[in-house]
């Protein structure tokens, strides 16, 4: 019953990308309109650089592509957006890359594995570098979907909670709302309980106590209100969880060459100014969140140790990841 309510679901989302002009005919005008969905606030500072990018790349193509912005997840979950891409819907979605791993591309899971991008330049090392581009070509062979970039680092993530957090051993028995596998691996060995519920759920979980726990950066807790169920911020950094913006490969290729460079480029450039943003205001949402009562604790040296190996040993929980993957990723990260 459930699949059937998904593939109704994918059906609908497919027809409205045709009445939306995602589809080659385009939107009636001559323009192809591109839904850009994401989970955060309008807000937060990845609408703020996905607004930068649509009035450039609609400058650049004369209106020839424009883009509709939905933040706050109203076009649906990730998990729902990436079939809907694939049915050939005119949504692009900027998520996780393990959210598309089982498109073509199982190796997509090591790039989402906890402390294994380490900073936002090595995001950019990872866009231009010959091992993401192999794996995006997999995924679009066997699903068509077009990968367009990788380098949105978002803020580092921490731990944000309704109980004291001083130390890692006080992760152990919380209940914690994650997105996705790699973070369950990784906090299931640091002793928690991790969830997964879509954002909009966490902060009815955490107030009602069904979860103890989140983790977001400082960006999502501060404009998603989070601050009012949970006063406790553990400063673990376990990932900046890029996101990896993909759409439909056949509308991607109907566009002339030069719109598709117009948009590959912009969205890289988008990408800069996303981590941009969030350098610069980092500072600046602790402050507005320890104004609001947040309390904050920096991880130990032994804590960042046990952290590091609890990222290690959860890759043991994708038995399908190719052997010797974590190696090449950590040599295409020139380490």
């Amino acid at each position: 019953m459930k699949r059937f309510f998904t593939l109704l679901l994918v059906a609908m989302l497919t027809l409205s990308a045709v009445f939306a002009g995602g589809s080659k005919e385009g939107s009636g005008d001559g323009s192809v309109v591109l839904r850009v969905s994401m989970a955060e606030a309008a807000s937060d500072n990845k609408a703020v650089a996905i607004e930068s990018v649509k009035a450039k790349i609609e400058e650049r193509t004369e209106g020839r592509v424009r883009l509709e912005i939905y933040c706050n997840g109203e076009l649906g979950t990730f998990q729902e957006d990436v079939e809907a891409i694939t049915q050939g819907a005119n949504i692009v979605d900027g998520t996780s890359p393990s959210a598309y791993c089982d498109y073509g591309c199982y190796d997509m899971m090591a790039l989402d594995l906890m402390r294994m991008i380490k900073s936002p330049e090595e995001c950019d090392i990872l866009n231009d570098s010959e091992l993401f581009k192999e794996m995006c070509d997999q995924i679009e062979a066997a699903s068509g979907i077009k990968v367009i970039a990788i380098n949105w680092p978002n803020q580092p993530r921490c731990i944000l909670s309704a109980k004291p957090i001083n130390s890692v051993a006080d992760i152990n028995g919380l209940i914690i709302r994650v997105p996705s596998a790699p973070y369950v691996a990784f906090f299931t060995r640091l002793g928690a309980a991790p969830v997964s519920m879509s954002m909009a759920d966490t902060y009815t979980a955490m107030q009602q106590g069904s979860a103890d726990a989140c983790e977001f950066p400082l960006t999502t807790i501060y404009t998603n209100s989070l601050y009012e169920v949970g006063k406790y911020c553990y400063l673990s950094e376990h990932t900046y969880a890029p996101s990896m913006w993909c759409m439909n490969a056949n509308i991607f290729n109907s566009l002339s060459e030069a719109d598709q460079q117009v948009i590959l480029e912009e969205f890289e450039a988008g990408g800069k100014e996303f981590a941009a943003l969030n350098e610069s205001n980092l500072a600046e949402y602790r402050q507005m969140l320890e104004a609001q009562g947040v309390a904050f604790v920096e991880p130990s040296a032994e804590d960042i140790a046990i952290m590091d190996q609890a990222a290690v040993d959860s890759a043991a929980d994708f038995p399908g990841l190719s052997d010797g993957i974590i190696e090449k990723v950590e040599a295409a990260l020139g380490r």
